[in-house]
């Protein structure tokens, strides 16, 4: 079985797909990413089919789901750890009529990648950033 390097992998997007199209930009100048391509470029690295990697992809979040709901953190080798963040009660403030309410203490899943994943991850991208500097704005690679 041949695989594929995923990190060289062509983000070519075609006109008519919006899913790319990300209402806000919460999360950077990337372009928004669903499961379903996830699920396709995995499979078509790997050389499994898509069914099957769907399916590993809803078990091993399954399983970290319920290692959260349990009180765990899901640590992954190289790449990161899932863990419970704690967020404390607050004074919230509609911003329509001014109004304070309490917004209570609460739990949120996060992630924190790794201090090698992280370094590789900012030499990538300092790297792609350059290279697009260097061409004028256009990415030769995405």
């Amino acid at each position: 079985m041949s695989r594929k390097n995923i990190n060289n992998h062509n983000d070519e997007v075609e006109d008519n797909d919006d899913s790319h199209k990300s209402k806000t930009k919460k999360y950077g100048d990337g372009v928004e990413r669903k499961q379903n391509y996830i699920i396709e470029v995995a499979a078509e690295a790997s050389g499994i089919h898509p069914d099957t990697v769907k399916t590993a992809f809803d078990t091993c979040w399954a399983v970290i789901q319920h290692e959260l709901e349990v009180g765990n953190w899901v640590k992954m080798h190289g790449k990161g750890t899932f863990y419970l963040s704690k967020r404390g009660a607050r004074i919230g403030r509609n911003p329509a009529t001014g109004d304070e309410f309490e917004v209570p203490e609460r739990e949120a899943m996060a992630f924190q990648t790794s201090p090698a994943y992280g370094k590789q991850l900012r030499e990538i991208r300092a790297k792609r950033k350059r290279s697009m500097k260097q061409n004028g704005g256009k990415s030769s690679q995405n």
